[in-house]
């Protein structure tokens, strides 16, 4: 099963009091190590830490992985999902239940590291000296950044996504980076002939002045007001053959109407989805997936989204709808998600859709959360 964290639900109350009782006794025995893991450091006592705290951690859920790091000058604790993102949320409440007092920081994901510090972890880690670096940063579609970095030669990849994501932190690179390619020209110096490239120690100013560029860019950084939600936005129409599909949501997808074809093609086309791509404030984009619709209620896409935006009213807007093989769906970007769902609820059960029919999301983290438009909607998988 996969439980719900964000979005928890009664039905899963057995299952998820089961692993917060694993995370609670992990969460012991780490106390009950605390002295002698702060001494290892210390080098006051000797003892293989990840022979004892990799199998305690995984008890939880194997896909968890831990590390220690002093950047910030005191110890910190990072537990993380790596790629794995949809398991964010239990990331987030192991975090959540660690005892006080510590004698570390207990974090939800690797941070942004000092330039200073994160090359030293390169050097020892890699052999390598990036200090010569210099990067390159550019849009790679699906509102995605590219890093180049010149001077890191084809054996110096994973030194060059290490020292990516020590300058940016874990959360940003899953969110922004879609790929980081060492030495060679950059895609821009390919085209034109030229790039703008900075040094290591400019690198995280460049790389968010990448992002501003990224949204300003959009007609409005805000999507809630964007124009491409307004009455005269410039809506498309496009036809998908569900058969070249690989990964993403909405699978079945056949025919779909949208006001912004570049979040379409990120939120379906299998790549990594972050909603802040396209929202400078925080707005979450969603969707509402079902089976059908009944002569009683909706008859169709077009009825259930005008009902839903007059529902949602300044909390969000409708931004497209789709059929598909199976289902009809409903894309939506809200600002306060907790204070939109019940609205968005409410209007889908007074057009009464089937009991088959949920509330879903596209980011990453997000993928194993979902929301039944009625108290007994089973689960969506």
């Amino acid at each position: 099963m996969r439980l719900r964290w964000r979005f928890p639900a009664e039905s899963e109350a057995a299952a998820r009091a089961e692993v917060d009782a694993r995370i609670a006794e992990w969460w012991q025995a780490f106390e009950a190590k605390a002295e002698e893991i702060e001494a290892l450091f210390a080098q006051r006592v000797k003892f293989d830490l990840e022979a004892w705290l990799s199998p305690k951690l995984r008890t939880i859920h194997e896909q968890l992985f831990w590390e220690f790091s002093r950047a910030s000058g005191r110890w910190a604790f990072i537990v993380t999902c790596e790629e794995r993102r949809e398991l964010q949320p239990l990331v987030d409440r192991v975090v959540s239940l660690a005892p006080k007092g510590l004698f570390c920081d207990v974090l939800n994901a690797r941070p942004a590291e000092l330039t200073t510090f994160v090359l030293r972890t390169v050097e020892s880690r890699f052999q390598v000296d990036a200090t010569k670096w210099t990067a390159a940063v550019e849009p790679v579609g699906h509102g995605l950044l590219g890093v180049t970095w010149n001077g890191a030669t084809d054996d110096d990849h994973e030194a060059a996504v290490w020292l990516t994501k020590g300058l940016l932190g874990e959360h940003a690179m899953a969110d922004w980076v879609g790929a980081v390619v060492p030495g060679g020209r950059s895609l821009m110096s390919k085209l034109f002939g030229r790039s703008s490239r900075v040094g290591v120690s400019d690198f995280v100013d460049a790389f968010g002045e990448a992002k501003r560029r990224q949204h300003d860019a959009r007609p409005d950084g805000r999507l809630l007001v964007s124009s491409r939600v307004a009455a005269d936005a410039n809506w498309s129409v496009a036809t998908i053959d569900p058969r070249t599909r690989q990964g993403g949501r909405q699978l079945d997808l056949h025919t779909t109407r949208t006001a912004d074809l570049e979040l379409l093609s990120a939120s379906i086309g299998g790549v990594p989805f972050s909603s802040c791509r396209f929202s400078r404030f925080g707005e979450t984009v969603l969707y509402v997936q079902t089976d059908g619709f009944s002569d009683e209620g909706f008859t169709s896409t077009l009825a259930m989204e005008e009902a839903v935006d007059a529902a949602l009213g300044p909390l969000g807007r409708t931004i497209g709808a789709g059929t598909g093989a199976r289902s009809s769906y409903l894309n939506l970007v809200v600002g306060d998600v907790d204070a939109a769902l019940e609205r968005i609820r409410h209007a889908l059960q007074q057009g009464k859709l089937p009991t088959r029919s949920w509330i879903r999301f596209f980011d990453d983290t997000l993928a194993n959360e979902w929301v039944g438009v009625w108290p007994d909607s089973p689960s969506p998988e």
